[in-house]
């Protein structure tokens, strides 16, 4: 599931962020990776750039969160932010129950 958000008419924009949230034992992971891109219609996206996670906290207890954030400086109405890993990682508890993964967002900035 995307992350979308519209910005109700036309805006100048010059960067984005989302704070992302991980805690393995409520089964919210952060994505593999957040793309950041801009949207005139709410249909045809344009990439503006992506961070990929790196996994330090994958296996380790407890509650952490995580800044994506990418700039530029354009004109834009939507924005699609992060994608869901889907189902629980294999050395998850939630694995052998097909448990699907959560993806919590604390805060989306717009600059």
């Amino acid at each position: 599931m995307d992350i979308i958000l519209d910005l109700e008419g036309e805006r100048e924009v010059s960067g984005v962020s989302v704070s992302l949230l991980q805690d393995i034992k409520a089964w919210i992971f952060y994505p593999e990776k957040v793309e950041f891109s801009i949207s005139h219609d709410g249909a045809n996206f344009e990439k503006m750039g992506e961070v990929v996670t790196v996994n330090e906290f994958d296996r380790r207890e407890g509650s952490f969160k995580k800044d994506y954030e990418v700039r530029f400086d354009k004109r834009a109405t939507n924005f699609v932010k992060a994608k869901n890993i889907g189902m629980c990682p294999p050395w998850h508890a939630g694995y052998e129950n097909k448990g699907k993964a959560w993806l919590f967002a604390d805060e989306i900035v717009i600059r």
